[in-house]
């Protein structure tokens, strides 16, 4: 069994590690880090975050409402579960529909929801723009 080796001044994983006011220096940065970051956050609180818009239309992606199922047009704001399943429901019993105006035929969605349905939606494919 080898001898054990003296101990002769710092070891290798002490000289990595910082002196008193180096660490003093650090926490001081990370301190003033912090407080910029909250000061941030502080300041922005209750901003909308803004999506960006394809061509001016306010909608950055279509639905062709006769190829899409629920689960795609309940990602729309303002369809959740229950409407998407409806529309599909109704394009099911009546066929495809010839316009984006058809969907006021659906129980639950009138002329406001179209109005705020209409950027997102087309019949036969994305409109070119």
């Amino acid at each position: 069994m080898p001898a054990p080796q003296p101990n002769n001044g710092p070891s290798a994983a002490s000289s990595v590690l910082l002196n008193r006011s180096q660490r003093v220096a650090v926490a001081a940065m990370a301190t003033v880090l912090l407080v910029c970051c909250a000061v941030l956050a502080i300041s922005r609180r209750g901003e909308p975050i803004a999506a960006p818009a394809a061509g001016g239309s306010g909608a950055s992606y279509q639905v062709d409402l006769n190829r899409a199922e629920w689960y795609e047009l309940s990602l729309l704001p303002g369809l959740g579960e229950v409407l998407s399943k409806r529309i599909v429901a109704y394009r099911g019993e009546r066929g495809a529909f010839k316009s984006v105006d058809e969907i006021v035929g659906v129980e639950g969605i009138g002329a406001v929801k179209l109005e705020q349905l209409r950027p997102y939606l087309v019949v036969g494919g994305p409109r070119s723009q």
